[in-house]
């Protein structure tokens, strides 16, 4: 029930009514919601929560299978981020051709 309660409030159809908006209280409506109640934020600011999943080591892009064909895999993977902004500048690549709304 609190779930649905703050994603209906944060996805309100009109901005100025949404969960969060500074007419509604801003960011300190959104911590005191019931979904969070608990949630210590002096804990999330200083970061002392342990996190939920710790990754066991670092994948190297070039180890994923199939990184040209699906550069998506790279969203659920841990991986090293110097390799990673190597391999996917080509993305990003100015002065290419817009086609169909994506760049060639």
């Amino acid at each position: 029930m609190a779930f649905e309660s703050l994603l209906r409030g944060l996805t309100h159809k009109n901005p100025k009514k949404r969960l969060g908006h500074n007419s509604q209280g801003g960011a300190e409506k959104i911590k005191n919601h019931k979904f969070f109640k608990g949630i210590d934020w002096a804990k999330v600011d200083n970061k002392e929560y342990a996190p939920p999943v710790v990754p066991e080591k670092k994948v190297k892009v070039s180890q994923l299978i199939d990184i040209d064909s699906n550069p998506y895999i790279l969203l659920n993977a841990n991986v090293d981020k110097k390799v990673l902004k190597k391999k996917l500048s080509v993305f990003a690549q100015p002065n290419t051709a817009m086609i169909g709304g994506l760049r060639s």
